[in-house]
Parts: structure tokens; sequence; C-alpha cells
């Protein structure tokens, strides 16, 4: 149970970097197939 906890927070944590570092910005991402927005070029 203890390991399944640890696992659980250590997946939020890796969430909350990635949110934090831009990289699931799902706005940018669209607008990259929409060819909107140069700066994922």
């Amino acid at each position: 149970m203890k390991n399944k906890i640890l696992t659980l927070l250590v997946g939020i944590y890796f969430g909350i970097v990635l949110v934090k570092s831009r990289v699931i910005a799902w706005q940018e991402i669209n607008d990259m197939f929409h060819f909107k927005d140069p700066y994922m070029y």
C-alpha cells in the first residue's frame, strides 16, 4: 500500500512539473497544427 501511495505522489509531482514547464500547452500545440504559432517550429 505504501508503494502505491509513493507512486501516486511521484506521478502527481511529475504531472505538475510538466504543466509548469509548458510541455502540456494544448493551445500552443493546437496553434502549431493550424500554423498560427511560429514558436513550435
